[in-house]
């Protein structure tokens, strides 16, 4: 064999080294697939928020129920304290229920971009609105992570169409599994 063929087996010998070690690095990674978190968006929910995401597919699950009886927070005396003393809640009920599918468009090191398609359902007393809306995603990837959502959404469906850019945001904790 003559030098050129040395340098080109041994190239290869080195690139298939590194990426047999790569890959044994990435088995024995942890895996993250479960998070919890606080997340607000106009097409995917508001409330706390559960995702499931084993691999390039996942989803998120956003809950949060709202009861309000009383006309104003009052703490009685101490009102000239409080800065929500005159602030008026609605009365009522609502939930704010959002599912969305989730799929992993690029990884960068320890960030991560991803697709989204999600769904709101907003049930009032007297009324329900549906959103639904696509766009693209980012997050850092620690035990903590903040996650930034921008896309575009069809707002209240089922009475009066309205479309408009979509915004959403999400702080999740992420559960460590081991393979």
């Amino acid at each position: 064999m003559n030098k050129k063929g040395m340098k080109y087996l041994a190239c290869l010998v080195i690139i298939l080294s590194l990426c047999s070690s790569t890959r044994a690095q990435t088995e024995n990674e942890v895996k993250v697939i479960h998070q919890l978190g606080l997340h607000a968006g106009s097409t995917t929910g508001i409330g706390l928020s559960y995702r499931f995401w084993p691999g390039r597919l996942g989803f998120q699950v956003t809950l949060l129920p709202f009861k309000n009886n009383a006309e104003q927070i009052n703490n009685g005396d101490n009102d000239r304290f409080n800065p929500f003393s005159e602030l008026e809640f609605p009365r009522g009920q609502f939930v704010s229920l959002g599912l969305t599918a989730l799929s992993t468009v690029k990884q960068f090191g320890k960030s991560k971009m991803f697709a989204y398609w999600g769904n709101h359902l907003l049930l009032l007393d007297d009324e329900s609105i549906y959103s639904t809306g696509i766009g693209i995603g980012f997050f850092y990837e620690a035990p903590v992570c903040f996650n930034l959502m921008l896309g575009y959404g069809a707002y209240d469906i089922t009475n009066s169409l309205l479309l408009l850019p979509a915004a959403e945001i999400g702080v999740y904790y992420r559960f460590r599994n081991k393979n």
